[in-house]
């Protein structure tokens, strides 16, 4: 009999299931973020429509959809062609045979996937939430890519492909399937076997108590040594600019785009959308904070007095998703601050308004831009901090692991 194992499979990206698959979620994120973006001259359009015109009733519904689907949609299509691209990068390995363990809990669905020596290989999370790609009775799967990170996972044949990752936000859960050791034991992870008098069972053993974490050492404040030069006036005139700046943008769109019901050069009859000019504040605030700030590291304030957006907690460029996360808790901060003062003037009664854990996790800090690009001054620093965020992670435990090291030989 021929070991399944030593077969050769072809590339995912040659199976015609999957091809079709990859083509079919392809097409359909482009065309998400390709709405997305036909929003804005629809909407450009539909607002320049004379009240006088007949269609006016039909251009101003068109325009208010526009308004509230482009930021659904941006985002919706820039996390599914996102997720094509790693789709189209694990096409390119070859399959693998490999056995899994399956666990689906309200809307996750995970897989363990373990080698043919029996070794976790790893522990992913499916894409997909509305129906299961795998049953309890499902052991041997192929797979394409990395099973430590992000992959294709399918069943034999390359049917039900879907993409599996890595979570870094979700926690697998406790598969417990009983393996065989090497000496014909059997073993359940997680799990103590106790034999009794009347029975054995496997007991899974209390959790260990938690050790206290320790309090982050945060980076970029005005006190931190490792970004020496002075700042604290070019981050509020950084900050300032911003504001006149977005500002201004959105009320110029606000000008061009608006109705022109009043003669040239006629400020005193000028009128224009709150509303309109609130929403467009908050796109090019978005593409400024976002998009921009995501290949630049800078906003167009920040860009002029040379500083640039630094993780408060790594001390090194954020990535796109704290971006995001900023710009939402921020956006969130100033609509609850605006709240909070209507109900102080009005009602005298603030109640209880929940707010994110760690807010100053999502203020990123702004440090000169010479900075990032010299050595760090670390002599300041205590040993009980954190090491900087140039040096490895693992540098910083050497000193703890090399003693016991040395002892036990």
């Amino acid at each position: 009999m021929t070991d399944a194992t030593n077969l050769r499979l072809p590339r995912a990206c040659f199976t015609p299931r999957t091809l079709w698959n990859l083509v079919w979620t392809t097409v359909r994120s482009l065309v998400v973020m390709a709405s997305a973006v036909a929003c804005v001259p629809v909407f450009s359009y539909c607002t320049s429509v004379p009240k006088r015109d007949p269609n006016y009733d039909t251009a101003d519904a068109v325009a208010l959809s526009c308004f509230f689907l482009f930021f659904p949609l941006l985002i919706t299509g820039f996390v599914m062609t996102r997720t094509s691209f790693r789709r189209l990068i694990a096409s390119r390995k070859r399959w693998e045979i490999m056995t899994i363990e399956h666990h689906r809990d309200r809307i996750q669905e995970w897989v363990r996937l373990f080698r043919a020596d029996g070794t976790v290989a790893g522990e992913l999370i499916l894409r997909r939430w509305m129906r299961r790609t795998f049953t309890d009775d499902d052991t041997v799967v192929w797979f394409a890519g990395r099973p430590d990170k992000c992959g294709l996972i399918a069943m034999p044949g390359g049917r039900r492909t879907v993409l599996a990752y890595r979570s870094l936000w979700y926690t697998p859960p406790p598969f417990g399937r009983a393996r065989v050791n090497p000496d014909g034991s059997y073993r359940k992870e997680g799990f103590t076997f106790i034999e009794q008098p009347d029975r054995e069972r496997w007991v899974k053993p209390a959790p260990p108590t938690p050790e206290p974490k320790p309090e982050p050492v945060l980076y970029g404040g005005l006190d931190d040594t490792r970004f020496p030069s002075s700042r604290r006036l070019r981050r509020s005139l950084a900050f300032a600019v911003d504001i006149l700046l977005h500002g201004g943008i959105a009320f110029a769109i606000a000008y061009v785009v608006g109705e022109a019901s009043f003669p040239p050069h006629d400020f005193t009859h000028l009128h224009i959308n709150a509303l309109a000019v609130v929403g467009l504040f908050l796109a090019v605030s978005f593409f400024d904070r976002v998009i921009i700030q995501a290949a630049t590291h800078t906003t167009m304030g920040k860009a002029i007095f040379g500083l640039v957006i630094i993780d408060r907690d790594t001390g090194v460029y954020p990535r796109a998703r704290w971006l995001l996360a900023a710009w939402l808790v921020s956006t969130f901060l100033g609509a609850m601050t605006a709240m909070c003062l209507a109900i102080l003037i009005f009602a005298q009664d603030l109640g209880d308004i929940d707010g994110p854990r760690r807010p100053e996790r999502y203020l990123l800090p702004s440090v000169r831009r010479k900075d990032m690009h010299q050595p760090r001054a670390t002599e300041d620093i205590s040993v009980e901090s954190a090491p900087s965020a140039r040096e490895p992670v693992n540098q910083s435990y050497a000193s703890v692991i090399e003693p016991h090291q040395h002892q036990g030989s």
